[in-house]
């Protein structure tokens, strides 16, 4: 009677662990609900810029007024239109920095999305931590808000509408890419001018006239 007892105890603790796993994996118990949707299925916050480039960018620190805003022309030579940070106009702009930040931004994809969201506040999205525009090749433009880090600083959460009555979906966004954006406030992409060679002796010798 005992080792039956025992048997059923077992499987109904067995049951009970399966259930909080499964119930681990769908709910975030400290903020909101997720969705059924598996991170490997999660579209692009943007699918139509997904193949297009980055040519310009907006990013406002809300709490200090700072904006750091730059462009490009052709997506490889870069101008700071602005920039909270004290610039030294004897450095240039490191473009190569400043694409390899932005190259993520057309195919940004959340790592999870809570959906049926009532309150932001404890996201941080009531008042919004950082706007964050960019203008692709094909000339659209697309804005997300973000709000705090997740508990683990994994992630930053985010919203899609500027309008907080209207925002019922909170995704949550890879920090590395949101801390390289919003590092650009504080440290801009500017670099030493490269040093033009000097010539060499033999490029400036002049020639004598033969005779």
């Amino acid at each position: 009677m005992q080792t039956r007892n025992r048997l059923i105890a077992g499987a109904v603790f067995l049951l009970l662990a399966a259930a909080l796993i499964i119930i681990s994996q769908r709910v975030d118990f400290s903020r909101g609900r997720e969705t059924a949707t598996p991170p490997a299925g999660l579209e692009p916050l943007f699918p139509e810029a997904q193949d297009e480039a980055a040519i310009a960018i907006r990013i406002t620190d809300n709490e200090t007024g700072g904006v750091f805003a730059a462009s490009s022309e052709d997506g490889e030579t870069w101008v700071i239109e602005e920039s909270p940070a004290e610039t030294d106009p004897a450095l240039v702009v490191d473009s190569a920095r400043l694409r390899g930040v932005l190259a993520a931004l057309p195919s940004l994809t959340p790592s999870r999305i809570l959906s049926e969201v009532e309150a932001l506040a404890p996201y941080g999205l009531d008042n919004v931590h950082y706007t964050i525009s960019f203008r692709v090749t094909s000339g659209e433009e697309y804005t997300f808000y973000v709000g705090s880090p997740n508990p683990t600083h994994t992630g930053y959460y985010a919203r899609l509408t500027e309008d907080v009555g209207l925002a019922t979906e909170v995704y949550l966004l890879p920090s590395y890419i949101i801390d390289q954006l919003v590092d650009l406030l504080d440290n801009p992409p500017l670099v030493e001018p490269t040093a033009t060679p000097e010539p060499s002796p033999e490029q400036t010798a002049t020639l004598e006239p033969e005779e």
